[in-house]
């Protein structure tokens, strides 16, 4: 009982002093039980124990024992991330092998670019023109490509041969014009991508919204193909890497087998650069992961054909212009007399009659050729279509007008009118042949359906390709029987 009070007084003792009783532990050098709740050394309370060797100290002692070995031997910084940027890019690209190809990458990031914005534009120039608006955002080369004032030889190449590839011919039977009273209608269902970006980007799918996104796209544009562009960081957009590394145009970068470690170092130096315009980004990635092909790409991907001396389009070259010489007037010479006894008397042999020169061959056209058997035959009778095609070749004029003021004309709505008010397919109007094979050449395959699904497959047509007056009857269809191929039968004459 004695002991007891004791131990009371000395736990109490421990409680309300407990530093001063560990002091107390602490002087007498005897490593016993610290408080970690309240502990005061330099670094903390662990005890580091040694299991196989039965020896145990605290962590202060072992950091105090090692101190200044820590500081004489300083720790390896990790260079892996430096190494990985800066120093093993030189080993698969070196600095010479991408000055080399630097201009070029750059001039296929631009194309790459342009090729995608202008099918934004192209989209929005159609939607326009289903509201009624046919001159707000043209596709024409003079509106979008004329203006570029190029720098590069590459560049100035593209420029000059994507003129050829317009005008840019539209199925424009695809694509309805609004009426007032169409409630129902919806740009949505011909142009989900672009109207899905017009909402994001500019506001709406509205004419106003449409007519503001094709000014920004043909500045932009106009910027690449001027190469006054900040669009450097656009490599690292893994869309624009993938198209470019599945072109042909990659072979240029590829001479040497480094092509792919190049434009990889190409995107490290980029990444510091600013990234372009978030509206710019997402019309690029659009347009490359949608199923449609960059139209314009190829006339500036030709440099692997260029190198070899192959022309596969032609240069524009401005005629020469010539200059007339001014004749001067000559001074009449004296008349000199001759002595008639010096001339001498040549005989010459007698001129060889001609021989007749063969009468040219009359060429007929397919067409024609169908009408004359079937003249013979009376019965129904298929155009070889084969050299229907290669005929007649249309000129840029008869495109121009075709793919633009002529463009209703493949619409339902303007064939029902003309149907209805001019009676159009019959014998006192008969249809354009010249406009149906534009739309057969060309695989303006909504257009032929809509034709067909208005006038029925068979209608009376002209054949103005010839200057032909008279109306004759055809047959017109694609279908499993031919092939899934548009095919012409001459079926009556008038």
């Amino acid at each position: 009982m004695f002991i007891f009070k004791y131990l009371q007084l000395f736990l109490l003792i421990l409680i309300l002093h407990p530093t001063s009783a560990l002091s107390l532990v602490q002087e007498d050098g005897v490593k016993g039980e610290w408080d970690f709740e309240h502990y005061d050394g330099p670094l903390d309370p662990r005890l580091i124990i040694d299991h196989q060797n039965e020896k145990q100290e605290f962590y202060d002692e072992y950091t105090g024992r090692n101190y200044f070995d820590v500081l004489l031997v300083p720790e390896l910084t990790d260079l892996s991330q430096d190494f990985n940027r800066y120093i093993y890019p030189n080993f698969s690209c070196s600095k010479y092998e991408l000055k080399e190809n630097l201009a070029y990458m750059r001039y296929l990031i631009r194309l790459t670019s342009i090729a995608s914005l202008y099918e934004f534009y192209r989209q929005t120039s159609i939607a326009l023109y289903q509201y009624g608006d046919e001159k707000s955002c043209q596709i024409d080369y003079e509106t979008i490509f004329k203006q570029c004032k190029p720098k590069s030889k590459d560049m100035k190449l593209f420029i000059g041969r994507v003129s050829d590839f317009f005008p840019d011919i539209v199925d424009w039977g695809k694509y309805p014009i609004k009426l007032k009273t169409d409630r129902r209608f919806s740009l949505e269902t011909y142009h989900p991508d672009l109207v899905k970006i017009l909402r994001l980007d500019f506001g709406g799918d509205e004419k106003s919204h449409l007519i503001k996104a094709c000014q920004f796209a043909k500045n932009e544009i106009q910027s690449l193909c001027s190469e006054n562009d900040e669009y450097m960081a656009a490599a690292q957009i893994k869309e624009i890497r993938n198209e470019i590394l599945k072109s042909s145009a990659f072979k240029i970068l590829n001479r040497s087998g480094k092509g792919q470690a190049c434009f990889t170092r190409y995107e490290e130096m980029a990444k510091d650069m600013e990234e372009i315009d978030d509206k710019s980004k997402r019309i690029i990635k659009t347009a490359l992961t949608s199923k449609g092909e960059l139209k314009v790409f190829w006339f500036g991907a030709l440099k692997e054909f260029d190198d070899q001396g192959i022309t596969l389009v032609e240069q524009k070259k401005p005629e020469p212009v010539k200059k007339v010489k001014k004749v001067e007037e000559k001074k009449p010479e004296p008349v000199k007399t001759v002595d008639i006894k010096s001339i001498k008397i040549i005989r010459k042999p007698k001129p060889q009659p001609k021989k007749p020169e063969p009468k040219p061959v009359e060429k007929v056209s397919a067409f024609e050729k169908a009408l004359r058997n079937f003249e013979k035959s009376k019965e129904k009778t298929v155009v070889d279509m084969t050299s229907f095609k290669t005929d007649y070749k249309f000129s840029k004029k008869t495109l121009e007008k075709f793919n633009g003021s002529l463009r209703s004309f493949q619409t339902r709505k303007q064939l029902s009118k003309m149907k209805r008010v001019d009676n159009l397919g019959s014998v006192a109007a008969p249809m354009s042949l010249t406009f149906i094979k534009y739309l057969i050449d060309y695989n303006l395959h909504q257009g032929l359906y809509n034709m067909t699904g208005i006038l029925s497959n068979d209608f009376y047509v002209i054949n103005d390709l010839e200057n032909k007056s008279r109306p004759v009857k055809i047959k017109l269809d694609n279908n499993k029987d031919t092939g899934f191929k548009w095919k012409i039968w001459v079926t009556d004459l008038e």
